[in-house]
């Protein structure tokens, strides 16, 4: 607990508050004032974070009925959570004044409000419009699904954080304070007139439509610089209401239909916050990026808050908003800011302003009179209020557009086409890009940046890298190397080998590689191919196999020139031979028609003729029992002398040798 002040707790004195004591938060000043509350920037001593109190004016927590709905409306406010909703953190519903009286703490924003951005740009063109739409109505469906209904949707209650997103504030006290602030019979007109749906001026029971209702008045306004369908009181414009639907131009363009639609007075034809949210979505996806928005940047000063001059404002090429201060001078906020100004018509407006002497109307294009509204506006809690933070350092400021994001997909097993169509409706842009890498097919996705399931808004890029396959590897000398070491040098550089093949060659030595292709190209040394490629090879079997000739009956030398004429030797051998003549092959070793090594010899039998045999000793026998006998040994006897008589000499004599079939005479007496 720290004290502030010398009194416990929040009291009036003349014009303003003066703090007192906060639980847990040390008051630093007041931001903003309205018809229903004060608002302070705070400082939340136990979490060390600056925040937002709204202080509700005493004589509405007097009302018990107001006490009972916002102890109601505030717990389920506090169990709200959406990117499009402002956090509360507490609140109290103290009547009595202890320990603050009623407040709510919420978290603390710096970026004004929708009624700031149109005081100071008149109107706002459709991609604008369609992403502060598209955001709001994603809160607002989300709080219906709670079962709250906000009741006061208006530009003061859309609210910019520092990163441009839009925040809808005050859930939880819109319907307790417009129910005690100014109210027709019980249940009547809820919401401040200039926004309010046609059957917030009728009993009954009050949903989620009306708030649907209420955002496409705002966008309308956002669009034209004028609330439709106002009248001349509060009453007037609801019955008017009641009657028409909101008036929806064709230069509305792709909002035309879903205004339409949010703007029927009838609830049972109006949509919901969900259907709203899905057909601006939609727009969005067919507009380009909305331009930027002027938001507001106030400092404190020693008489209160100032509001700079105008920022300049771009897009940068990733999408965000820019601010970058001018060095013209400050302009000082009035230190008393006037009461909530919104539900007055025009002329009850004009006159309040002239009366006090403040600027002349809101919401003019020319930027002099724009602005001093602005100022004005930028000191106020408008009706239920909007917060502003310290001031941020430095000359230049950069803050997101408020656009929707979507969830970035995992595009594993996917193909670039399939990419390239499931990003479109995000209206994302692919930057493709491919690699090597071991491990990986062709085509196969290796990367993509940002990761699946970030959070990425319309118009981004989607950086995805595909495979070329495995890293390239390089061929090897493979021709001419020996058989075991070419393997081995495929293998290691990464590659295959292919089919083998053997031929002869004449000139290289057996297991020598021939040739090298990769399919069917030769594979050169040096050049690249994706690891395993396969090399196909041929091998050499040496020189081809020579059939050897015929040679039998060729003399020797005939003989040998046949053979050496196919790469192959003779060699000579004699055998005695009955039936070949001497001097002629009798055959061959290998025969005619067997196949030799290159150099390889051939055998060749030459005959020496009929074989030679011994004289045998007859002498003294019968010639008539030896010429058989001399016969059968292959002797041609010849008889000089009587057969009857005995052999007395041959001729060759006995004991010579003579070729086999010699004349051998017996000679015998007469």
């Amino acid at each position: 607990v720290v004290e502030v002040g010398s009194r416990h707790g929040f009291e009036r004195s003349g014009s303003g508050h003066t703090l007192g004591r906060m639980i847990g938060d040390d008051l630093i000043a007041r931001i903003g004032t309205g018809a229903s509350a004060d608002v302070f920037r705070a400082r939340d001593l136990r979490l060390g974070r600056d925040v937002a109190i709204k202080q509700i004016r005493p004589d509405l927590t007097e009302d018990a009925r107001f006490s009972r709905l916002f102890r109601s409306e505030a717990h389920l406010a506090a169990q709200l959570s959406h990117p499009n909703i402002l956090t509360v953190f507490d609140w109290s519903a103290d009547p009595d004044g202890r320990d603050g009286g009623a407040y709510i703490v919420t978290e603390l924003l710096s970026g004004g409000t929708l009624r700031h951005v149109l005081d100071a740009e008149g109107t706002i063109d459709h991609a604008q419009a369609a992403f502060i739409g598209l955001q709001a109505a994603k809160g607002l469906a989300y709080a219906h699904a709670q079962g709250l209904v906000h009741r006061d949707i208006k530009p003061a209650n859309l609210l910019f954080g520092v990163d441009g997103r839009i925040y809808i504030g005050d859930f939880g006290i819109a319907r307790a304070v417009a129910r005690a602030a100014w109210t027709e019979p019980e249940g009547v007109l809820i919401g401040t007139a200039r926004y309010a749906a046609p059957e917030q001026a009728t009993p009954g029971a009050i949903n989620g439509l009306v708030d649907v209702y209420s955002l496409a008045v705002c966008l309308i306004e956002a669009l034209t610089g004028e609330v439709p369908l106002v009248r001349e009181n509060a009453i007037g414009t609801m019955v008017h209401r009641q009657q028409v639907d909101l008036p929806v131009e064709e230069w509305f363009g792709p909002l035309a239909e879903p205004l339409a639609w949010a703007g029927q007075a009838d609830p049972a034809r109006r949509a919901t916050a969900a259907e709203l949210r899905d057909e601006l979505l939609e727009v969005c996806r067919g507009l380009p990026d909305p331009d930027p928005l002027t938001l507001i940047d106030l400092t404190e000063h020693e008489d209160g808050p100032r509001l700079r001059h105008r920022p300049n404002v771009h897009i940068s090429d990733n999408g965000d908003l820019i601010i970058e201060a001018d060095e013209g001078p400050d302009l000082a906020i009035p230190p008393e800011p006037i009461d909530d100004m919104v539900g007055l018509n025009d002329e009850t407006a004009q006159g309040y302003i002239t009366q006090t002497g403040e600027p002349t109307p809101r919401r003019r294009r020319r930027w002099l009179a724009g602005l001093a509204v602005f100022g004005v506006l930028a000191a106020l809690a408008l009706g239920a209020g909007w917060f502003l933070s310290e001031s941020r350092p430095g000359p230049v400021e950069t803050v997101t557009l408020g656009l929707p994001s979507y969830e970035v997909p995992d595009f594993t097993g996917a193909t670039p086409d399939q990419v390239a169509s499931e990003v479109a409706p995000f209206r994302w842009a692919v930057a493709s890009s491919e690699e090597y890498q071991d491990g990986t097919e062709v085509g196969e996705l290796l990367s993509q940046a940002p990761a699946p399931g970030s959070a990425l808004g319309p118009g981004a890029t989607i950086s995805v890298v595909w495979s070329l396959g495995p890293l390239p590897r390089t061929v090897p000398p493979l021709v001419g190397g020996a058989d075991g070491e070419v393997q081995t040098a495929i293998v290691e550089a990464g590659l295959s080998i292919g089919t083998v093949t053997r031929e002869f060659s004449e000139t290289e030595p057996v297991g020598t590689v021939l040739a090298a292709t990769i399919a069917g190209a030769p594979a050169q040394p040096g050049t690249e191919f994706v690891t395993g490629t396969a090399i196909d090879l041929v091998f050499s079997d040496g020189p081809a196999p020579r059939q050897v000739p015929s040679v039998e009956g060729l003399t020797v030398e005939v003989a040998r020139d046949a053979v050496e004429e196919r790469d192959l030797v003779l060699a000579v051998t004699e055998a005695f031979s009955q039936s070949v003549p001497e001097g002629t092959i009798i055959s061959s070793d290998p025969a005619a028609g067997a196949e030799l090594a290159r150099g390889g010899t051939v055998t060749a039998t030459v005959s020496l003729g009929l074989p030679f045999v011994t004289v045998p000793d007859v002498v003294g026998r019968p010639v008539s029992e030896v010429i058989d006998e001399l016969r059968a040994q292959g002797f041609e006897v010849v008889i000089n002398g009587t057969i009857g008589s005995a052999v007395i000499a041959t001729r060759p004599v006995a004991g010579e040798s003579v070729r086999q079939g010699a004349e051998i005479e017996l000679i015998s007496s007469n």
